[in-house]
């Protein structure tokens, strides 16, 4: 049983959707103005607010405004006599779960409650689980001490107080969503949302559905006064590309001589390529790449980190202990020295899961070198009968997973960990620039 709290100043509706609502196992709690909505708030926790429209002392945007003045974070639907497009996109743009129109049905209503308490659990789930990783992972940091780091770290200072777009240029697995993270946690947006939304991994279908919703909010909406990162963006179709422009530009109906402000999203990218070379084939709208690659910023690959490789162990060993539960008992200098000189194709990102495997295979002792050597062979330590030729390799696995997926290219592509498009343009014969990059994040 939930504890709802029913705005509203006509006694005869609050009447009617009390009795609803106790018809389906949940305790209403009734105010007729939003004065004192705020000050039932205060005498007991409730689990969701059902809120008219309009209010004697106040709208509902006003009631969402006030709410998020407290740090108030109870979900909200409100409930309009004469719905409307423009009430409905100010109110979710101002923090609603729903937006509906009296009078409710009994299984409109069942139906629209359970959904905001669903999402506002998830909601909770997500934010202890995102905490307890911080927990384990330690403070969101870039570990290391190299030329190569302290110049990152140099530019996402001076960059992260603007506003500008910003284009994190590198090879999977060297750290650009954590650059892009920490650039968002160091800006005045920190608090408000960080999405991240994955190009590659999604068709186009499921990534217009993603970035900009279907029957629920998209990634566009969701990062509003926060921070949109677009993962691989050479990999967004053009016509995508379009409508998030469109969308990012749109400014939706005011009421009263107003003027609505449009979505209010700073964006920042990832890729592999040269997106003015993107531009230039047709690959990328201009507007989008003037937008975005405002600040370009290099990701250094571990192999100008190098120096870097033993603090990057020591954290990853602490970080993966604690996420395991297992007491680090340090790596034997044989061990570090055998990562240390070791080529990293896959990056930080790859030297991570190595030390992570070795741990495992410690089982509690101190990490050896044999250990180190399972997780991570040597790098002339080719499996029996694979080719050395990188064109070969490639072919080879394009071959299987078509063979796999039964010649389904969209499913092939997601097997292989790039896009359908990308997949295209390999059969055809098209220069990809960052197929190497793409070979190894798969």
């Amino acid at each position: 049983m939930s504890t709802i709290l029913c705005i509203d100043e006509q006694p005869a509706a609050g009447e009617l959707l009390g009795r609803a609502l106790a018809a389906i196992g949940h305790r209403p709690v009734f105010a007729a103005t939003m004065s004192e909505g705020l000050q039932a708030l205060s005498r007991e926790p409730v689990d969701l607010i059902l809120s008219d429209e309009n209010m004697p002392d106040a709208n509902g945007l006003e009631l969402l405004a006030r709410l998020r003045e407290r740090g108030c974070d109870v979900p909200v639907i409100v409930m309009a006599g004469h719905g409307s497009v423009e009430g409905a996109v100010l109110s979710v743009r101002g923090g609603a779960v729903d937006y509906v129109t009296k009078p409710l049905r009994q299984e409109s209503l069942r139906i629209a409650v359970a959904h905001a308490i669903e999402m506002d659990r998830v909601r909770r789930e997500n934010e202890e689980l995102r905490r307890a990783l911080e927990l384990a992972a330690g403070p969101l940091r870039l570990v290391g001490a190299s030329e190569a780091i302290a110049a990152l770290r140099d530019t996402l200072e001076r960059v992260a107080p603007t506003q500008a777009g910003v284009v994190f240029v590198g090879e999977p697995g060297t750290g650009r969503r954590l650059a892009a993270r920490l650039l968002h946690e160091s800006s005045a947006r920190r608090g408000q949302p960080f999405v991240a939304v994955a190009c590659r991994a999604l068709s186009e279908s499921e990534l217009e559905r993603t970035l900009l919703g279907g029957d629920s909010r998209g990634a566009l909406q969701r990062a509003h006064r926060g921070t949109l990162l677009l993962e691989e963006v050479d990999e967004l179709p053009v016509a995508l590309q379009t409508r998030l422009l469109r969308a990012l530009d749109e400014r939706p109906p005011a009421g009263d001589g107003a003027v609505a402000a449009p979505l209010d999203v700073r964006l920042v990218a990832t890729t592999t390529r040269d997106l003015a070379a993107e531009v230039e084939a047709g690959h990328m709208v201009r507007e989008l790449h003037f937008r975005l690659n405002v600040v370009t910023v290099p990701m250094p690959t571990l192999d100008e980190r190098v120096a870097d490789v033993p603090m990057l162990v020591e954290h990853f060993l602490a970080r993966h202990a604690a996420r395991w539960g297992v007491r680090p008992a340090g790596i034997a200098p044989e061990a570090l020295e055998h990562l240390a000189t070791r080529r990293w194709p896959g990056q930080v990102a790859e030297l991570g899961n190595a030390v992570e495997r070795s741990l495992l295979r410690a089982r509690g002792a101190r990490v050896s070198l044999a250990a180190v050597r399972e997780s991570a062979p040597a790098d002339d330590a080719w499996p029996d009968g694979w080719p050395v030729d990188l064109d070969e390799l490639e072919r080879l696995a394009i071959q299987r997973a078509l063979g796999i997926t039964g010649g389904h290219r969209a499913r092939a592509a997601r097997l292989l960990g790039i896009s359908e498009r990308t997949l295209r343009n390999k059969l055809n014969g098209r220069p990809q620039p960052a197929e190497l990059g793409e070979i190894r994040a798969s």
